[in-house]
């Protein structure tokens, strides 16, 4: 249109450029926007302040902040012209948004010793960067009163959001009668976040109660109020409260949108409640608001997940060649066959996907090898891992999981140590699940060699998030076991170093790595990490330490701990206690009358004074 303009020689101002200048700034063509300072020139038309501030923006907008301080920078030194408070606060809106807050801080401080003194909005811009940043902001608004500038209804917003975002939403709501006492008329974007926060918090008779006081307050709910509680209600399945508020909308004004209808289906067919979804979903073709792809997958998987194949399959049929959709509905459509046994229905509609060469995703491939390998069929659903590839759709860790774990109950551990093999090799890291059915490995004695020990050791460290104690302990309690103590020590040593915390069944290990290894004054230090810790240290542990005193030819050291656990009642001995120390005085040379005295006085403590 300006081109247009210029041909037919319309003359232009210092107005119409900078329009134009905004135009391609929010097209992020900022570089052009520069181009237009020279029609200014050429027109003999001088460049203001506001012509400056939208080049501000709009590199700020392209994320060239650099440049925008720069050019900030020579407005002010070289006065080329009088930056105004709308100038500092463009590029303080630009400098949060960036993540530089401190930078934005700075340039507010600035503006309270040199001027022009800043503005509600441009302290507000800060405060919110503040509180998004988790920063202190009380001192910022005692200055803000202080240079007279009062908080208004956007601040109080803020500060709500804030408190909301950190979960104090009675702090938050304690907000509301301080704006009203100050005469400001909180408006529907202050109860947003309140009302969001308490859904959140599954506190959805709170929400409503918000809701309530908005009303008397002579604010009106929007549509984003009632469907927040709405999708509330539908969590916590308490479909009639939903219902009524979805019959209350058109009482107040509102009228449901596409989500509103979508989360309500979602509702319903949680509950079970498919005739109902049914019919609100032709209420909703009638309505203004077509049903959308969301509405759909929320349609076919609540059929599904009832047990409607025959409705949803009949909906598929109708709607399946909605674009790119319709890979998306096929993969839904396969899940529930599946689920429900209808392995050779589903086979014909992943077929039939690949066959009008539609890109077939991950989820469809995964539901139809999980309906695989719980028919039993684990060697067609390693086929048809293999044939993903063909199709340019890679597996995930999901799909190595189900074969895994299907591996594993049939204890084929061999072919399961080959397919973690191959997760390796194509670099899909393993999740918490697989280092649990690596661990039914390690319980069936599945691993080969410290080698192969050390493989699953590292993917259980790259593994995110990392596995529990429990899983490494499991690993570290084999490894000893093959008589690795030496490798046992260096791994716990890697794991602590990971931040991976320890719990007694570790550190026993740990302890009985060193002793096995002639090191039980080093095993006897580890006692100092229970205290660390703050973890009780059992009879099996010192039971270890005996074991160890025992194994070091240390019989009469061995013989002072027991009387000390006993004399010291440090914790109650057992009889794998009696059974370590008298085979550790057997081994030590006879004595075979003081072990019988232990053995018949084990109840007693006489023997100990």
């Amino acid at each position: 249109m300006f081109s247009e303009m210029r041909l037919r020689g319309i003359p232009v101002d210092a107005y119409t450029l900078t329009i134009l200048i905004d135009a391609l700034c929010l097209s992020n063509r900022v570089d052009f926007g520069f181009c237009v300072l020279g029609l200014f020139f050429k027109s003999g038309i001088d460049i203001n302040v506001v012509t400056f501030t939208k080049l501000i923006k709009g590199l700020c907008l392209d994320n060239k902040i650099v440049e925008a301080v720069e050019l900030f920078k020579k407005l002010v030194m070289e006065d080329v012209c009088q930056v105004n408070i709308f100038t500092y606060a463009v590029l303080m809106k630009g400098l949060c948004k960036a993540g530089y807050t401190q930078t934005a801080l700075d340039l507010l401080i600035l503006m309270q010793k040199e001027g022009p003194q800043p503005n509600n909005v441009a302290y507000n811009i800060v405060i919110d960067s503040l509180c998004k940043d988790g920063m202190e902001v009380t001192k910022l608004m005692n200055e803000m009163v202080h240079h007279e500038v009062y908080p208004d209804v956007v601040t109080f917003t803020i500060m709500v959001d804030a408190f909301c975002k950190e979960g104090k939403l009675k702090d938050a709501e304690a907000i509301i009668p301080i704006v009203i006492q100050r005469n400001i008329c909180p408006d529907v974007i202050t109860y947003n976040p309140l009302i969001e926060g308490y859904c959140l918090q599954g506190k959805i008779d709170d929400a409503r109660r918000v809701l309530g006081q908005m009303v008397d307050k002579g604010i009106r709910p929007n549509l984003t109020n009632y469907n927040t509680i709405i999708n509330g209600y539908c969590k916590r399945k308490a479909m009639d409260e939903a219902m009524h508020l979805f019959h209350e909308m058109p009482q107040k004004g509102l009228h449901p949108d596409a989500v509103t209808y979508t989360t309500m289906l979602q509702g319903l067919f949680l509950v079970g409640r498919c005739d109902d979804a049914l019919n609100l979903f032709q209420d909703m073709q009638l309505s203004a608001h077509a049903p959308d792809f969301h509405t759909y997958c929320v349609l076919l998987t609540g059929l599904c997940n009832n047990g409607h194949i025959e409705e949803a399959m009949s909906l598929y049929s109708k709607f399946r060649g909605n674009g790119n959709g319709s890979h998306v509905f096929g993969s839904i459509i396969i899940d529930g066959l599946c689920k429900t046994g209808q392995l050779n229905i589903a086979r014909g509609v992943l077929s039939n996907l690949i066959f009008k060469g539609q890109h077939v995703n991950v989820y469809a491939y995964n539901a139809m090898i999980y309906g695989l390998c719980r028919e039993g069929l684990v060697h067609e659903a390693l086929d048809l891992l293999r044939r993903m590839g063909e199709t340019g759709c890679l597996p995930n860790s999901f799909t190595y999981n189900v074969i895994l774990k299907e591996f594993v109950r049939m204890e084929k551990m061999h072919e399961a140590n080959m397919l973690l093999d191959e997760m390796s090799s194509k670099c899909i890291s393993p999740d918490v699940y697989t280092l649990t059915l690596m661990n039914d490995l390690l319980a069936f004695g599945a691993v080969r060699d410290l080698d192969h020990a050390r493989e699953l050791f590292d993917q259980m460290l790259r593994a995110q998030p990392l596995p529990s104690i429990v899983q490494f302990t499991k690993l570290l309690g084999k490894i000893v076991k093959m008589k690795h103590y030496g490798a046992a020590v260096c791994w716990f040593k890697e794991m602590r170093n990971r931040g991976i915390s320890v719990d007694s069944y570790a550190l026993t290990i740990l302890i009985d790595a060193l002793c096995l290894t002639n090191q039980a004054d080093c095993g006897f230090s580890v006692l100092g990490l229970f205290f660390k810790c703050g973890i009780e240290v059992s009879v099996v542990t010192f039971n270890t330490l005996i074991k160890g005193l025992c194994l070091n030819d240390r019989i009469v050291e061995a013989i002072e701990l027991f009387k000390k656990l006993v004399r010291e009642e440090v914790c109650q001995v057992d009889n794998f206690t009696y059974a370590i120390l008298m085979n550790g005085l057997c081994k030590a040379g006879g004595e075979v009358e003081r072990c019988r005295i232990y053995y018949s006085n084990h109840d007693s403590k006489k023997h100990l004074s």
